[in-house]
């Protein structure tokens, strides 16, 4: 009798422990909304096209039928001014997908366990202990089935949540050092200089042929245009106004190109372009990072390094350095020199008791994005910055570069 009882335990032990983890992820139903743009498909009022890959048709072990609820369940994406969101799917429909295979492979145990309980039965000969096992067996496998099949009503009365998940809502986030086609004006290579620091704008006819890609890396900005549309690191193509380049990217690289021209002569833009993306400055989706420009710098034999805030930069101006730093837009809605993020390189004091530094912009020919006073006509505003209030941006990145 212990016997039975040990195997009627059994039973019972593998139904409630499927039941246990399988049964909470329950049919994970991912939220649709109405007014919706496909992901597969550019939003139409964004600026820049966007694609999401769908990481299901990337899985090396796949789940049967979960290609069925991928495609009934498609990514859903939002766009409310020039804000874009994607109501995400993948995971509710992978758990989803692992329960209803579990649930046919739990059928398929209980079926097993209710034949091998009607063959005891059968061939018990009126042996109560075999009857009685083959009870057990049968017993066994209908309630490990009521409790599988019975929990989704339990848990959906407890709490709808446990049953139905969410999809995971994103934002689309946009290079933020991506300069817009509004404030991409045509301009010469080299203008005056400030403090003995050349300007040069990054969307001159040069800037403008010159690519931007990151290490071994083609950056799939602009709609995910590929190697066919850019070429490679060793054999770049671009097209004259196209991405990724330096007059849609590459503040970071001008204002340090800019920078290291008060020190030494550096006359080719191309190279120094491709020995920034061997430094590491070039990021994907994010500009510049002010690590691989200090690199650059080093290369070219000057010191560079992170000012450490702003006593660091007000230090380094005294000492006749060049600070380039990266301004945002984010939570700064009167930002004047950039609606995302941007570099601009401060080549020395205009009123230090002021705090005020004059400012070469590689992007300053226009008056985008419009705010702190600038305007079409008015681009002066771009030429100085406040230490005091960073032309209402906020400050992201900074660092020196100085003579040896």
């Amino acid at each position: 009798m212990k016997k039975v009882w040990t195997r009627k335990n059994k039973v019972l032990f593998i139904f409630l422990f499927l039941g246990t983890m399988l049964i909470c992820p329950i049919v994970a139903s991912a939220q649709t909304n109405t007014s919706t743009t496909p992901v597969s498909t550019p939003a139409a009022t964004t600026k820049k096209p966007f694609i999401t890959l769908d990481p299901i048709l990337k899985l090396q072990v796949k789940i049967p039928g979960l290609d069925k609820l991928a495609s009934d369940t498609p990514a859903i994406c939002t766009t409310e001014g020039d804000r874009t969101s994607c109501s995400l799917p993948w995971i509710s429909i992978y758990i989803k997908a692992i329960y209803n295979y579990a649930m046919g492979i739990v059928g398929i145990l209980a079926a097993l366990a209710l034949m091998i309980g009607g063959v005891i039965y059968l061939t018990s000969t009126g042996n109560a202990t075999r009857i009685s096992e083959a009870k057990s067996w049968i017993t066994g496998a209908l309630t490990g089935m009521l409790i599988m099949f019975t929990s989704y009503v339990l848990l959906n009365e407890v709490n709808p949540d446990l049953v139905g998940f969410k999809s995971i809502k994103l934002s689309v986030v946009e290079d933020t050092f991506n300069l817009p086609e509004e404030a991409q004006i045509e301009g010469p290579t080299s203008i005056s200089s400030s403090h003995g620091v050349p300007l040069f704008r990054q969307c001159s006819e040069e800037g403008k042929k010159i690519v931007y890609n990151e290490k071994n890396k083609i950056c799939p900005s602009n709609g995910g245009k590929d190697e066919k549309k850019y070429g490679t690191q060793a054999n770049p193509v671009s097209p004259y106004n196209g991405n990724p380049n330096l007059c849609t990217s590459g503040c970071g690289v001008l204002s340090t190109f800019m920078a290291v021209n008060k020190f030494t002569s550096v006359t080719d833009l191309q190279a120094f372009t491709r020995q920034a993306e061997q430094q590491g400055a070039r990021v994907c989706g994010s500009g510049s990072a002010g690590t691989g420009l200090i690199k650059l710098a080093k290369y070219y034999n000057l010191q560079a390094g992170d000012t450490g805030g702003v006593e660091g930069i007000k230090q380094k101006l005294d000492e006749g350095c060049v600070v380039v730093i990266a301004v945002s837009a984010a939570n700064k809605p009167n930002c004047k020199f950039t609606g995302g993020g941007h570099f601009i390189a401060l080549t020395g004091w205009r009123e230090k008791d002021n705090l005020i530094a004059d400012v070469n912009d590689p992007a300053g020919g226009s008056g985008y994005p419009y705010k702190g006073g600038c305007t079409a006509t008015n681009i002066e505003c771009k030429t100085w910055i406040s230490l005091n209030d960073w032309g209402g941006c906020g400050l992201s990145q900074h660092f020196y570069v100085c003579g040896e």
